[in-house]
């Protein structure tokens, strides 16, 4: 009864494992990468130096939803007693995230600069799947296929079961980092972020019946008293956490009309060990104490801006994420090698606009387009983990309250693509995997 519970929950908006919405500011326009604001402690810190002398203090609340949908077809589920003699299924799990905080401090003294971010830079919510998940029904359904090549009487055998599954997972990051304005117009920043990874699954597969009789029991009575322990009820209840450190460095160039930036960030790598309460699934991966990969890739960002008229700001940055080299656990090899089945790295380009409409109120919009590059056999998906491409779109606005005081307000919602999955096996499992994605966002900062 493979449970393979190697689940994560996606980012809101970045790579596999990365959240790049770290304020309110990029939710009403994502490419951030080339602005001038101490939210530039996360996005590019060089850009720190070109902030007024002083202190910078920012603080951001987002509330996000996701639902990941997987709609598997497999013959078999048509034995299922609930499943109105139907071979596909929707599987659905939705994540919520009522509090995503982050913040942002900096200190600028002439040339010299300091700045320190806090965030959720991966996960931020539980997903719940109710029902379970296709790759569990799958296990049981294919049970009940094989009872009923059997030639003894009672067919057609109809199997139920009970099962849930609920995932969660935060990566909690703080990133320090200083810098000096080499020339005018020109910074260089250097510094470390430490992520912390916890994680909590719980999972349960129970009451297994055919044609309302326990399966252990009805498989005891047709003389195959062998498989009765492949259906005895399965738990788990497993927490990890993982700490890992990395450098980042940027560089900043600015003129009175442009800024371009650029920021590398070096890959993390996290082990995760098991605190297990409880497990029963048969996977060894879940026991107390194992250790397993869970690496944050690399990114390099690039972001540049341009101002042709006072009031208008353009801007457009591009992301490249290492997924390749960030080594993450594969339960189909038991090592840490699933970034095997990518076929290149993700990459996202992102574009944006904003408009002063008086000297008090700026409005905002923006698009990001994220690309992941996992095969024509989607082999690194599977319906507990799964990212597709999607095309985001954002918008707000900003109001300088006072000379310093800022208020950001931002919307942002993806639209992912169906991305379509078979299995080899007899009969077949195609599986069709999508998700939904928005997050609302509110930021004030303050300048002293």
């Amino acid at each position: 009864m493979a449970m393979a519970m190697t689940a994560v929950l996606p980012a809101f908006a970045g790579g596999f494992v990365t959240n790049t919405n770290q304020s309110a500011a990029f939710l009403r326009m994502p490419a951030q990468e080339a602005g001038i604001s101490v939210d530039a402690a996360y996005f590019q810190p060089a850009s720190i130096a070109f902030l007024e002398d002083g202190f910078h203090f920012g603080f951001n609340w987002q509330v996000a939803s996701q639902t990941r949908q997987s709609t598997t077809e497999y013959a078999p589920f048509a034995y299922g007693a609930k499943n109105g003699g139907q071979a596909s299924k929707l599987f659905e799990g939705k994540a919520f995230a009522p509090v995503i905080p982050s913040f942002d401090l900096a200190y600028t003294n002439d040339r010299w600069f300091v700045s320190d971010h806090f965030g959720v830079t991966g996960g931020g919510g539980k997903a719940e799947y109710a029902d379970g998940l296709g790759s569990f029904e799958s296990q049981i359904a294919g049970l009940s296929a094989l009872l009923n090549t059997y030639p003894i009487p009672g067919a057609p055998f109809m199997y139920d079961v009970d099962m849930f599954m609920n995932g969660t997972q935060y990566t909690f990051a703080n990133q320090i980092t200083g810098g000096f304005k080499v020339l005018d117009n020109l910074s260089l920043s250097a510094g470390v972020r430490m992520s912390y990874v916890k994680a909590a699954y719980e999972a349960e597969i129970k009451n297994i019946t055919v044609n309302g009789t326990p399966a252990g029991a009805f498989l005891t009575a047709i003389g195959q008293s062998a498989m009765a322990p492949m259906v005895a009820d399965k738990r788990l209840d497993c927490q990890q956490s993982g700490i890992g450190f990395a450098p980042v460095v940027s560089v900043d160039f600015k003129t009175d009309k442009l800024n371009f930036a650029v920021k590398y960030e070096f890959r993390t790598k996290i082990r995760l060990e098991n605190s297990t309460k409880e497990n029963t699934s048969g996977l060894a991966q879940f026991d107390d104490k194992v250790v397993t990969g869970a690496d944050i890739p690399s990114l390099l960002a690039a972001g540049i801006g341009y101002s042709p008229v006072d009031k208008l700001h353009l801007y457009a940055s591009f992301h490249l994420f290492g997924d390749m080299d960030a080594a993450s656990y594969n339960s189909a090899t038991g090592q840490n090698d699933k970034q095997e089945y990518l076929e290149g790295n993700t990459t996202e380009y992102l574009a944006g606009i904003e408009y002063d409409i008086c000297d008090r109120v700026v409005l905002s919009c923006g698009a990001q387009k994220t690309i992941y590059k996992t095969g024509p056999d989607h082999k690194y998906l599977n319906d507990m983990s799964f990212s597709t491409d999607a095309t985001s779109v954002g918008a707000g606005v900003k109001f300088l309250v006072s000379d310093n005081i800022d208020l950001n307000l931002g919307y942002f919602q993806s639209f992912y693509d169906h991305v379509e999955k078979t299995t080899p096996s007899t009969p077949a499992l195609k599986e069709d995997f999508y998700r939904t994605s928005k997050a609302f966002a509110a930021g004030i900062s303050f300048r002293f």
